[in-house]
């Protein structure tokens, strides 16, 4: 695991933002141990993976992907393209 965000982060309205470490800085016995409660902190909300919305389109959907960026029309999503899904017809 590695730090995902900066530390410079505000968190918005009413939500907490915390730092993941990576073991090569030396937090490997927290991140075990972290992991072992995973699953069940994901069951019950406590932690709350990035919300992800999947580009259609395989690889050319990354196109889409880049003008929403550029547009600014993505803001704590995480863009993903699955390049074995077919394109979309034009």
């Amino acid at each position: 695991m590695s730090i995902v965000l900066p530390l410079s982060i505000t968190p918005k309205d009413d939500k907490s933002v915390f730092p993941a470490f990576s073991s090569r800085d030396g937090h490997r016995e927290l991140m075990e141990e972290a992991y072992t409660h995973l699953t069940e902190w994901l069951r019950t909300g406590f932690i709350k993976p990035t919300p992800l919305e999947v580009q259609p389109g395989g690889l050319g959907g990354i196109i889409g992907g880049l003008k929403k960026l550029e547009n600014g029309q993505v803001s704590g999503t995480k863009l993903v393209a699955h390049p074995q899904d077919p394109p979309i017809a034009v």
